[in-house]
């Protein structure tokens, strides 16, 4: 029954991006065509179910409509966001842009604080692109109750910060050293060229 919801949804889109004649020479769409899309959308929106929102916005991130997802203003999308992140990258991504775009900054920042540390494959320079823009994110401005907060997850994202550097260059100097051998040279890059490693790891293995 959702699909059939969900193929509606798709014919509705085609048919209001239909151009139809105006009788002057030129195209233009159909006013009633554009109603009945408006219509179809706030009908499913509106609708009450929280298993139903679910299975639309998994078919959202299905068709490549991530756009249409982070538009949308339900009571189901940021639980659906909160708890898909968990297991998903795309989703956690979509989380701290739909955080973003209606300027919850610290919200944004401990998504991406998060994903810097978890356990999704992502590569040591996604993990210090991801506290780069936490960091930013950190310097937006803020209602004067999460200032405090702001701070602290500042100062967390800052430790861990350096510590990646420390990382980067012991990749860059691993990659380029010719008298690192080269069958322990991949072993080596693999191992740092991933999850952000504790300090004492980096000075003691490396």
């Amino acid at each position: 029954v959702y699909e059939l919801v969900f193929e509606t949804l798709v014919k509705v889109d085609e048919l209001s991006a239909t151009d139809v004649p105006t009788g002057a020479g030129g195209f233009t769409v159909s006013n009633e065509l554009n109603a009945l899309r408006e219509e179809s959308y706030s009908t499913v929106l509106h609708y009450n179910d929280k298993l139903f929102h679910y299975q639309l916005y998994d078919w959202l991130v299905s068709q490549s409509c991530q756009d249409k997802l982070l538009q949308l203003d339900t009571d189901f999308i940021l639980p659906y966001l909160q708890e898909k992140s968990k297991s998903s990258l795309e989703i956690s991504n979509l989380l701290w842009i739909y955080y973003s775009k209606r300027s919850k900054f610290l919200e944004a920042a401990e998504v991406l604080y998060t994903l810097a540390g978890s356990d999704f494959k992502l590569k040591l320079g996604e993990r210090i692109e991801c506290l780069s823009r936490a960091n930013g994110f950190c310097n937006s401005v803020c209602p004067p109750s999460q200032k405090q907060s702001m701070v602290q997850l500042a100062d967390m994202i800052q430790e861990i910060f350096d510590v990646a550097a420390v990382q980067d260059d012991l990749l860059t100097l691993i990659a380029t050293d010719n008298r690192v051998k080269s069958d322990a040279r991949g072993e080596l890059l693999a191992h740092l060229d991933g999850k952000i490693l504790p300090v004492s790891d980096l000075f003691n293995d490396f």
